[in-house]
């Protein structure tokens, strides 16, 4: 396994982490995470603006093409 590899499979295993992350953070009809963990009344997070919607398709993009790099590489 060459630096670059390795460096794009970490990438890619950051990038799922933070895109489950960023996607437990949106707030859907059923209250999301902040219902799970006993916060159903209260917004946790400003969820309005659509910056957690944005940074969602960031994430998505960064994770897909690290994952098609990574395929491509090996």
């Amino acid at each position: 396994m060459t630096v670059i590899t390795g460096a794009i499979a970490v990438l890619a295993l950051v990038g799922a982490a933070l895109l489950i992350a960023v996607i437990l953070l949106q707030q859907p009809q059923s209250g999301g995470l902040a219902g799970v963990l006993g916060h159903a009344g209260e917004p946790v997070f400003d969820t309005s603006s659509g910056a957690i919607r944005r940074l969602t398709s960031v994430v998505a993009a960064v994770w897909i093409t690290a994952c098609a790099a990574h395929a491509f590489l090996i």
